[in-house]
């Protein structure tokens, strides 16, 4: 029976160990560390050592004697990290230390150190310890309520300043990481203080050694959760009747409904308008080959994103995630009210491009079940954009296609036209020696020798030339100058047009308006 109820305190203890390690592979694996993470790292060595010195305590324990070294480093290491769990409540709680929050830390690790000095050179704090059922309790000593007051007083104001960090922090998210934290606080406060009125009530056979390799397991795990995670779960969420989950479900339905609507969005700026209204943020869409592709909202200054910088984002970015491993776009996404950014196709020449989501994305989108909401959009508007793209690259392809062929007409025109002006000169000089030849008639219809045939008009147009202007606009000039042309040969019917000139009707249609020719005709039309 012995046996059994020694190994039913050991095993707890040695369970906990090994999940510690487990966290201290975590807290490695999600570096880069910041000074709340590094706070959370401190406390996981100060719980860990505890928990060493209980797994060690008990083989000393099991043959009756008491491990005096391994009950002083027990209430020293608990004392330190009484106070680390204070200073990281205040680390998590308040944006920026202020004087106040200076003092109150200062003040409490000043009482942590003179309490260590008191414990492990007098008998002032405990005077001994005694067993019961494999359990050290403490004898206290005369100054023992001042620790007492310390550990419950440290306790009680970290849970005091979490509740402020979750009812007045910046951000949501932030507000989450002080909601978590006073959920794993709650617990070990309450155990505490019921094992001291307890153990001052003369009730002996419960301790917090017993139990504290559970709780601080516990508290580890959600504190490792909030300090390390970017995105965290919205405990209000889960709660049936509460209005974040009104509020939340709401927004799902809408980006579901947005995911088919993007199927009939005939242009991506209507996407872009659709995705912000859902978002309730504005939104522009930058590329590279064209600075700005599409905006909504207020955008001004998120246009103004240097480009050179958005062509090394191959992946999402939060700015609330990237103030610690990459401080310098971070200063430039708050500087231009950038929340996120979300690329698309980031490494083609051609169809890169990415979307700068306004800072009340934020407000929006902090969950995980957020980002796996939106990101099926942002999916789904990559898809939009690949299509809109191949659609542009198959038009191009037929201008280019229709230019190709509009340029070799012009050049065979050009040459019909070279040789009947030849034509045309050769019989005008042959008319003129006709009439040279003929006797005058008369003083009127006498030829004159040294008159000169009147000049030749050519019967096709020629491109306009132009000093510096570029090969696409005289193309241009002279591809409307044909097509108004062809027009006023067939009286206006665009049907016989297009089909002299190998075009399309609605091509033909298109170029018409493009060039305004349909404008300019009826400006010449008389009025009635």
């Amino acid at each position: 029976m012995e046996v059994t109820l020694f190994w039913a305190y050991l095993v707890p203890a040695v369970l906990a160990l090994a999940f510690k390690g487990g966290l201290f592979l975590y807290a490695y694996k999600h570096r880069p560390l910041n000074s709340v993470t590094r706070l959370y790292v401190y406390l996981l060595i100060a719980l860990t050592a505890q928990n060493i010195v209980l797994v060690t305590g008990y083989p000393e324990l099991s043959r009756g004697t008491v491990p005096y070294f391994e009950a002083d480093v027990f209430y020293v290491v608990t004392t330190w990290a009484i106070v680390l769990i204070l200073h990281l409540a205040v680390a998590m709680a308040f944006h920026q230390a202020t004087v106040m929050t200076v003092v109150v830390v200062r003040a409490a690790y000043a009482m942590a150190l003179a309490l260590t000095l008191l414990i492990l050179n007098t008998s002032w704090i405990v005077s001994g310890y005694e067993i019961t059922n494999y359990v050290i309790t403490r004898i206290p000593g005369p100054m023992y309520p001042l620790w007492s007051i310390y550990a419950a007083g440290s306790l009680l104001a970290g849970v005091g300043i979490l509740v402020y960090g979750a009812l007045h922090q910046a951000t949501r998210q932030k507000r989450l990481k002080s909601q978590l934290l006073v959920l794993a606080l709650i617990p070990m406060q309450l155990t505490m203080m019921t094992v001291l009125v307890m153990l001052h009530l003369g009730v002996k056979w419960i301790n917090v050694s017993l139990l504290s390799p559970i709780l601080i397991t516990y508290l580890l795990v959600v504190t490792a959760y909030a300090t390390h995670q970017h995105r965290l779960f919205d405990i209000q969420f889960y709660i049936p009747w509460s209005k974040v989950r009104k509020r939340k479900t709401a927004f799902y339905q809408r980006l579901r409904a947005m995911v088919a609507e993007l199927a009939d969005a005939a242009s991506v700026n209507q996407a872009i308008n659709l995705l912000a209204d859902v978002l309730r943020c504005p939104v522009a869409l930058i590329s590279g080959p064209r600075p700005v592709l599409a905006i909504s909202g207020n955008s001004a200054d998120m246009v103004k994103f240097p480009l050179k910088e958005l062509r090394g984002v191959n992946s999402i970015l939060v700015a609330n995630e990237i103030s610690d491993a990459m401080p310098s776009m971070h200063s430039l996404m708050r500087e231009h009210g950038v929340a996120a950014i979300v690329p698309f196709y980031p490494h083609s020449h051609t169809a890169a491009s990415w979307m700068l989501l306004g800072d009340s994305f934020s407000d929006q989108v902090y969950t995980p079940l957020d980002f796996k909401m939106v990101e099926q959009v942002f999916d789904r508007l990559g898809d939009l954009f690949l299509d809109k793209l191949l659609f542009m690259r198959s038009q191009l392809h037929e201008a280019r296609e229709q230019l190709q062929t509009l340029q070799l007409r012009l050049d065979v025109s050009e040459e019909r036209g070279q040789e009947l002006q030849k034509q045309l000169r050769k019989v005008v000089r042959q008319n003129g020696n006709s009439e040279l030849s003929r006797p005058a008639l008369g003083k009127r219809g006498k030829a004159d020798r040294n008159s000169k045939p009147a000049p030749v008009v050519a019967l096709v147009p020629k491109p306009p030339v132009q000093g510096g202007k570029p090969l696409d606009s005289l193309v241009a000039d002279f591809e409307a100058r044909m097509i108004e042309q062809t027009l006023e040969r067939c009286g206006g019917n665009q049907s016989q047009a297009a089909r002299l000139l190998g075009l399309r009707p609605n091509t033909l249609h298109y170029k018409i308006e493009r060039y305004g020719l349909a404008d300019k005709k009826n400006r010449e039309r008389p009025e009635d």
